[in-house]
C-alpha cells in the first residue's frame, strides 16, 4: 500500500474515531459533532491504542477473511476487541475490505 494511500486512511480512520467518540457523550443536535481540536486529538489516541492493541496499521493481527456481499466488500476481515480510552472502555468492531482484485 503506498504512503499516500495510507495516509488517506489514517485519516479517514481518526476522523471517524473521533465521531463515534463523540456521539456517546450526549451532544445536541447544533453542536458540531467532530473535527474540533478536541475530537482530532481524541481520534488520534484512538487510533493509537487500536494500533497498540494490533488492531490496524502495519502490524495488525492477521484474521481470517472471508467473502463478503455488495455493499460491504468482496473479501472482509472484521477484528473485536474492547479498548480503554480518555477514562471509558468501550467495545470497537474494526472492519477492513479488499477487492478481489487488488494487490499488496
Amino acid at each position: 500500500m503506498g504512503n499516500a494511500k495510507m495516509k488517506r486512511l489514517t485519516a479517514g480512520a481518526a476522523a471517524f474515531a473521533a465521531g463515534f467518540a463523540v456521539f456517546g457523550t450526549g451532544v445536541k443536535a447544533q453542536d458540531q459533532l467532530f473535527g474540533d481540536a478536541e475530537s482530532v486529538a481524541l481520534a488520534l489516541v484512538v487510533w493509537q491504542v487500536l494500533e497498540d492493541q494490533k488492531l490496524v496499521g502495519e502490524n495488525a493481527v492477521l484474521a481470517f477473511p472471508y467473502v463478503g456481499l455488495p455493499p460491504h466488500g468482496e473479501i472482509l476481515v472484521t477484528l473485536g476487541s474492547e479498548i480503554f480510552v480518555a477514562g471509558r472502555t468501550t467495545t470497537v468492531i474494526v472492519k477492513k475490505t479488499t477487492p478481489l482484485n487488488s494487490r499488496r
